[in-house]
């Protein structure tokens, strides 16, 4: 399989590959192809780092909060300890996200080629591990950034807002599981489509609360 550049390990992909989530430290190696979208930069594609940020921080910070406070919007009511938690909530969620994403993206899309193989679709566990490290890191200190410089929402939340990150990560589940990779959709339902629903749940719930935002 062709390739972009360097591969994706620490080593050679260096800071895109830490904006890219993937640091290639638990049992191999990747490198892109010409198949991902976008120019690359140090063997990385340019547009991974808005991928990650529309498909998951964006959307798994939000039904992070959904699942853990009920609210559409961040809570500031605690401070680290329930950061954290939130942190490590959305993060889980990003990793759900990932385990549907990167079997289709690597064997059906084939936007990029893992050295070394693995059980799961061919790629290492780690890689998800890695997941849940980095991105608890970094929401957390968005969480903390939410809190010091006192972020407030620009006027009344409104459901077709709302709507916005959940009807993402839906669609999100019925493109990866239309693409028949055996036992991924049986993965999907637990890792992206059942969060989705407990996050549609509590999103009703707020709004029978707050009938404003109807």
């Amino acid at each position: 399989m062709p390739s972009l550049g360097s591969s994706g390990s620490a080593q050679s992909s260096g800071f895109s590959g830490f904006l890219s989530g993937h640091l290639g430290l638990f049992g191999g190696t990747y490198s892109y192809t010409p198949a991902f979208p976008g120019p690359p930069i140090g063997g990385t594609p340019v547009f991974l780092g808005l991928e990650h940020y529309a498909y998951y921080l964006f959307i798994s910070y939000f039904i992070a909060n959904l699942l853990t406070d009920g609210v559409i919007l961040s809570s500031q009511e605690s401070w680290w300890k329930r950061a954290l938690f939130v942190s490590f909530i959305s993060s889980a969620v990003v990793m759900g996200i990932d385990m549907m994403a990167d079997p289709v993206q690597v064997n059906a899309f084939q936007q990029w080629h893992w050295t070394g193989g693995s059980p799961y679709f061919g790629m290492p566990y780690g890689n998800y591990f890695v997941y849940i490290l980095i991105y608890t890191v970094i929401l957390f200190v968005f969480k903390f950034l939410e809190v010091r410089l006192h972020a407030r929402e620009i006027g009344t939340p409104l459901l077709a807002v709302a709507c916005v990150p959940l009807i993402m990560h839906l669609s999100r589940f019925i493109e990866y599981g239309s693409t028949e990779l055996p036992g991924l959709t049986i993965v999907g339902c637990f890792t992206m489509l059942l969060p989705c629903i407990l996050a549609c749940d509590r999103l009703l719930c707020y709004l029978r609360k707050n009938p404003e935002t109807l």
